[in-house]
């Protein structure tokens, strides 16, 4: 096995482990990272350029002038693994995946168009004589995005709503590529497993009304978030009364979370808290999925992680981050810092 090394432009890195000759578009395709490939991996469009920055590759010369072949620009869906390889995802490649405009009902127009068909659905007395009662998930399927909504069964009331793009996309942009894909070797289960998967996640990740959590209290917020996507948290010590510790655990559970969820698939996410005489010790950690299984080691810290090393550094505090069996995060907050802001 080698090590597939993919830096998103403006993004996180994210390791996996790929098999000899295996194909660069589908190693993406299987990690979750999207790619932009209309064609479908044909090798007919050449949208899916990365640049190899590290390590080497078989093939991927095609729509390369021999300039950029040398400058390490290939084309993901013609070229192979032979050895570990680190690539950029450039922004062309991987923004069609980050810039789709969703519809979730956050909109009073939209509220107001959904609230007129149910009542017309009541009205038309097609509702009449069901007598389901509890909740219910809507999920509507389209071509470039996926949403659902938390229904009231009885009364068609919203109780949550998400949207996401539709990873089908990784596959073709349009119905046609999709089609095409479709038609290779495993291609079915490919687009099939996919939208499978878009399911679950947007179910889990349905976002609540801002009024189900009081916005002051970060510890709630974060355990809440964590109950609604599905997310077991095993707390093992006590939460500390200071307000910028408390303040801090609850930032990091929500980095966390997000890292569990849409990275890990993880179901729990531990959080170990010890009072040390000098020192709040905190270590946050969930399982990582087998194929993002490479070894233990650094982290490449994104957004996310670079901002919270940021509040802790800010308080005084020292924090590590690494990723092998379990991707983790500890921090040490020295007791008596400045106060958290």
């Amino acid at each position: 096995m080698h090590t597939i090394t993919f830096s998103i432009e403006g993004g996180d890195d994210h390791k996996v482990a790929a098999a000899f000759g295996a194909n660069i578009l589908e190693v993406a395709r299987e990690a979750g990272i999207s790619i932009d490939a209309p064609c479908g991996g044909a090798g007919t469009c050449g949208k899916c350029r990365v640049k190899l920055l590290e390590g080497e590759v078989e093939g991927g010369r095609n729509h390369r002038k021999p300039q950029e072949y040398e400058e390490g620009w290939r084309l993901a869906c013609q070229s192979t693994v032979c050895a570990d390889a680190h690539f950029l995802v450039p922004a062309e490649a991987a923004s069609f995946a980050h810039d789709i405009q969703t519809a979730d009902l956050s909109t009073q127009a939209e509220l107001d168009r959904y609230n007129h068909e149910v009542s017309n659905i009541f009205a038309a007395g097609i509702a009449r004589g069901v007598q389901e009662t509890g909740y219910g998930v809507a999920i509507d399927i389209g071509t470039t995005t996926v949403t659902a909504a938390l229904l009231d069964l009885a009364t068609g009331e919203i109780h949550g709503k998400a949207s996401a793009g539709n990873d089908q996309i990784r596959y073709g942009a349009d119905v046609i590529n999709r089609i095409i894909s479709q038609s290779k070797p495993g291609g079915v289960d490919a687009l099939r497993e996919a939208i499978r998967e878009n399911w679950k996640r947007t179910v889990r990740m349905l976002q609540y009304d801002e009024d189900v959590v009081e916005p002051d209290d970060g510890m709630k917020y974060f355990l809440d978030a964590a109950r609604k996507v599905g997310v077991a948290v095993r707390l093992d010590g006590s939460i500390p009364k200071t307000p910028s510790v408390r303040e801090l655990i609850a930032a990091s559970g929500i980095q966390m979370l997000t890292n569990a969820v849409r990275h890990a698939d993880a179901r729990e996410l531990w959080v170990i808290i010890e009072d040390e005489p000098m020192n709040y010790r905190m270590l946050f950690y969930n399982e990582v999925k087998e194929e993002a299984k490479v070894g233990s080691g650094n982290v490449v810290e994104g957004g996310g992680l670079s901002g919270l090393r940021k509040k802790v550094e800010e308080l005084g505090g020292i924090m590590s981050v690494a990723s092998g069996e379990y991707f983790q995060v500890e921090i040490i907050m020295p007791k008596g810092g400045r106060d958290y802001v």
